[in-house]
């Protein structure tokens, strides 16, 4: 649990990670939004909405470039404060309410489909209408409440000033993560595939598995992206584009390959067979993602380690006819991980 522990923390909370970034400025925002709603007199019976404009709004800085953030962004706090204004002229009728919170849900769910992105600023736009029905107001202070909730915007779009979206530095970062995710990657395997309780609960140790595929997916693409728009803008040299194409190919093998080492699960009918070789295929994984770590961080890694484990394994495959098959495939699909890896150049 410490070691799962100590490797969440180092790829979500790496000061290069978004998350980490983003709840900083989530924090911030909500100080400043307070401040500022204490600063309102008690006949400012709208004012909380600054608060709630602020936290909530400023998790719809989306997009790949500060420009479509700060848009994005600035788009969502009108949406938010039109509906807030809007919903005073149905909240006193439930039939009317019902209908409107309907069409706001129905069009949300449908510019969904449109990407991750588009869910997201939906979600919070719809948000403040359920809120603003929820919370019923006087006609006379719907102005108020529709001006509260463009100072909370503006206090969103304030904090995104800090460490403004550049795509060069973004794609090195999205290139480091990607890494980092792999190694995380390869950890969940052998945890989930050697857990003792894995013959009795396989599908839902198979369930975590897919989760972590999908995530690591999401890194990749995220990689895909970054190298798409700052080719687009052309803001790589062509020593660095090129960089850029290789690892994505390279990226996209070691994807392929980490999902096919995992297979070895498939080969072995009886999973309990595989205790035979638990620690060394323990220190196989651990050792691929030390070594992806150590490129993350452009620092050496020494391969021997590895290459001694693989020969153990080759050997105990022989000793063992029902797990000599998985065992070859699954030597196989590490010793062309190292290939890959020892080929992977991330840009500096």
């Amino acid at each position: 649990m410490l070691n799962y522990l100590q490797r969440e923390i180092l790829t979500r909370f790496d000061p290069d990670y978004n998350y980490f970034k983003q709840a900083i400025r989530t924090g911030l925002v909500c100080l400043l939004s307070i401040l500022v709603y204490r600063a309102f007199p008690a006949t400012y019976s709208e004012s909380y909405w600054v608060v709630l404009a602020a936290v909530f709004l400023v998790q719809t800085r989306l997009g790949a470039t500060q420009w479509q953030q700060m848009r994005t962004l600035s788009l969502c706090v009108l949406s938010a404060a039109i509906l807030g204004y809007l919903s005073g002229f149905v909240f006193n009728n439930p039939i009317y309410s019902a209908l409107f919170l309907a069409v706001t849900t129905f069009i949300a769910i449908y510019l969904s489909v449109f990407g991750l992105h588009m869910a997201i600023a939906c979600f919070f736009i719809n948000l403040y209408a359920i809120l603003s029905v929820g919370l019923p107001t006087a006609s006379s202070c719907l102005l108020q409440r529709f001006l509260m909730i463009l100072l909370g915007g503006a206090l969103a779009l304030l904090v995104c000033f800090l460490w403004p979206t550049r795509l060069k530095p973004q794609l090195r970062r999205d290139e480091k993560i990607y890494l980092r995710t792999l190694a995380e990657f390869s950890h969940a395997l052998v945890e989930n595939y050697l857990h003792p309780a894995y013959p009795q609960q396989a599908e839902k140790f198979e369930y975590r598995l897919h989760e972590r595929r999908d995530r690591l997916l999401r890194m990749l693409n995220a990689v895909r992206h970054s190298q798409h728009l700052a080719s687009e803008k052309k803001l790589l040299t062509i020593n660095e584009q090129d960089s850029t194409e290789e690892f994505i190919v390279r990226a996209e093998q070691l994807f392929a390959l980490f999902i096919s080492l995992g297979n070895i699960r498939h080969y072995v009918r009886d999973v309990t067979a595989l205790n035979f070789v638990t620690e060394e295929l323990k220190l196989t994984h651990q050792l691929l993602a030390a070594a992806l770590y150590a490129i993350s961080e452009h620092t050496q890694w020494n391969s021997s380690n590895l290459q001694t484990t693989l020969t153990t394994l080759r050997t105990k495959a022989t000793e063992h006819p029902e797990l000599e098959n998985g065992l070859i495939v699954f030597v196989d699909t590490v010793e062309k991980i190292l290939v890959v890896i020892k080929c992977l150049n991330p840009l500096s």
